[in-house]
């Protein structure tokens, strides 16, 4: 047996192809409209504890709080497609984004805007491409994660006329490679203070 180091990734230019073509879908053309001219949000990860959307979902809560000029202004799409359904880990886990989401759309939706879209079932890749290539914010933060080529396609799919952030938790492999992304420090600095008190 022998150890053999094997950078992963994706074809960027067959994806960023893929997203242009995918921008003009059904799918795309109606999110789009939905959207009512407010930027676009989205994390695209498994309902996992490691990718860290509780900690997600109530940061977005957190941001609407403290900054109220961005409500109305943008919406975040979380898609967490549902993995091990039969662990009680992760009905849990479910259950609590649940919980979070509706305390959040509760709190700060309006009549023509909800700030938090999840869903749960599975997108196909090429209907992804397009939702990527419109997103103005790609999220990506796990708690703990490898190389997540959700970063790297959020990335191939933006126009490089007009591209979209990728906020990039540290913790996930691909912010090695992907250095011009917003890095995520926040869950050091929580631990940091944890130490000091």
């Amino acid at each position: 047996m022998r150890t053999v180091v094997d950078p992963i990734g994706i074809d960027a230019a067959a994806f960023s192809a893929t997203a242009v073509q995918a921008e003009r879908s059904v799918e795309t053309t109606r999110l789009r409209e939905s959207l009512g001219g407010r930027a676009l949000a989205i994390g695209v990860d498994r309902l996992d504890y490691s990718k860290g959307l509780v900690n997600r979902f109530e940061a977005f809560g957190r941001l609407l709080k403290k900054y109220p000029q961005h409500r109305s202004r943008s919406v975040f799409l979380q898609i967490a497609a549902r993995s091990r359904e039969d662990s009680g880990n992760y009905q849990s886990l479910r259950r609590e984004l649940d919980r979070i989401v509706g305390d959040t759309n509760g709190r700060y939706s309006e009549f023509d805007w909800v700030p938090l879209r999840y869903m749960t079932s599975t997108i196909r890749r090429q209907i992804l491409a397009g939702f990527y290539r419109i997103s103005r914010l790609g999220i990506v933060t796990p708690l703990r994660d490898g190389m997540n080529l959700v970063a790297k396609e959020f990335v191939a799919a933006q126009d490089p006329a007009d591209p979209g952030v990728l906020i990039l938790s540290r913790f996930a492999g691909a912010a090695e490679e992907l250095t011009e992304a917003l890095i995520n420090q926040s869950i050091r600095r929580r631990r940091d203070r944890g130490r000091r008190a």
